[in-house]
């Protein structure tokens, strides 16, 4: 693996420009928008359904243990609440900690997948000009990248 300078000693005359390279990631997320949202809706049942069934697995064996604390209702009422609550902070906690990393690593790997030898579309680009300000100002620091570039040389 390279370094940045290293890269750059290697191979000065395939240096292309930061701002280039997003536009380019931005038409090519466009283009291979159709895999990546199948992937995002699998993603989204798969984390409904785990979080429902680890919900369930806890809020039980939580509310077990609150009615055997105690005997009276309203007490055993209470920490049950408290069982419901300490059942959705640990749902929580596991979504956030295995699920929320392996959701992005998924989306990342399915966008990697779908442009592997895609080249973007020029017309797309020319579309997403028209429509987004957001991408004309990231296309027209492309610009100025190579602009400052020329009057340092």
């Amino acid at each position: 693996m390279l370094r940045k300078s290293e890269a750059k000693d290697a191979e000065p005359e395939n240096e292309e420009s930061v701002w280039k390279n997003a536009c380019d990631g931005v038409v090519l997320y466009a283009q291979s928008w159709k895999k990546i949202i199948i992937t995002a809706a699998g993603i989204v049942a798969f984390v409904y359904i785990l979080n429902i069934a680890v919900f369930l697995i806890t809020v039980f064996p939580l509310m077990a243990l609150a009615s055997m604390i105690t005997d009276n209702a309203g007490a055993a009422g209470i920490l049950g609440y408290f069982a419901i609550i300490g059942a959705y902070i640990f749902t929580s906690m596991v979504k956030r900690a295995f699920v929320d990393p392996i959701a992005m690593i998924a989306m990342v790997r399915t966008y990697q997948l779908n442009i592997e030898d895609m080249e973007p579309s020029i017309d797309l680009q020319q579309k997403l000009l028209n429509v987004s300000s957001k991408f004309k100002q990231l296309f027209n620091k492309k610009d100025e990248d190579v602009q400052k570039a020329e009057q340092t040389t």
